[in-house]
């Protein structure tokens, strides 16, 4: 489940980026919870769980960037 996620992170760094929207955080974390073969219903849970954690606990907004993770890779022309 979390390859995808992290694959997303990584390629966002080949292109050079450093932050990523707290959208595109939530978005691609919960693109890896549906690519899973969890039950639907554990996927909706878990997708619902992440959108609380980063939106109502953490008080992001969508559009507030945070520091992507893998700072070891670097851009590609």
């Amino acid at each position: 489940m979390d390859q995808p996620w992290k694959d997303a992170f990584q390629n966002m760094r080949r292109q050079g980026r450093t932050t990523a929207s707290a959208q595109e955080v939530y978005d691609a974390v919960a693109d890896s919870i549906r690519q899973s073969l969890l039950s639907p219903g554990m996927k909706d849970t878990l997708t619902r769980r992440l959108h609380d954690e980063i939106f109502v606990e953490y008080r992001l907004s969508s559009g507030q960037q945070l520091t992507l993770p893998y700072p070891n890779i670097k851009a590609q022309p």
